[in-house]
């Protein structure tokens, strides 16, 4: 049974908010590269692989649907690829980092302008990847809670 599609919206409104936020976000870490995010980074990593092994553990406690397990292991996939994309961009950045302490000059800036450019990439990606894996998986949750139907009676 689907929602209405006023609760739909009420759930998804939220979900694309916080992806443009996150790409804002990212997009803000690869651009400086002067600063140390390594917290903010292994936040994000730590958010993901979460999302991620409780994912694969809700497909693997869905018996009564194939659909719905395909999905959900689907999103667990792609929080998955989007952690290993935040370690390579880390990996990346911090390389970039570590160009300060050569001596300025052509070769120094042309390799920060590159490496930035690859960290971007790989940090939108990855949140762009962990946002299909949030759709997908606020869509199906919003959806199943119409299993029930006092699910919004809190009285």
């Amino acid at each position: 049974m689907k929602q209405n599609r006023f609760v739909h919206a009420f759930f998804i409104v939220p979900e694309i908010l916080a992806a443009l936020l996150a790409f804002l976000f990212a997009c803000k870490i690869a651009i400086d590269l002067t600063k140390d995010t390594t917290a903010i980074i292994n936040g994000a990593f730590a958010i993901t692989v979460s999302l991620s092994v409780l994912s694969f553990a809700f497909a693997r406690a869905v018996e009564d649907d194939p659909q719905l397990k395909d999905h959900i292991t689907f999103a667990a996939e792609r929080f998955l690829h989007a952690a290993l994309l935040l370690i390579l961009g880390s990996v990346v950045k911090y390389g970039v980092i570590s160009l300060v302490g050569i001596k300025e000059g052509i070769w120094r800036e042309l390799g920060r302008f590159i490496g930035g450019l690859i960290v971007l990439f790989l940090f939108s990606q990855a949140m762009l990847i962990a946002h299909t894996g949030v759709r997908i998986l606020n869509r199906r949750l919003v959806d199943r809670m119409a299993r029930k139907k006092d699910w919004d009676n809190v009285i």
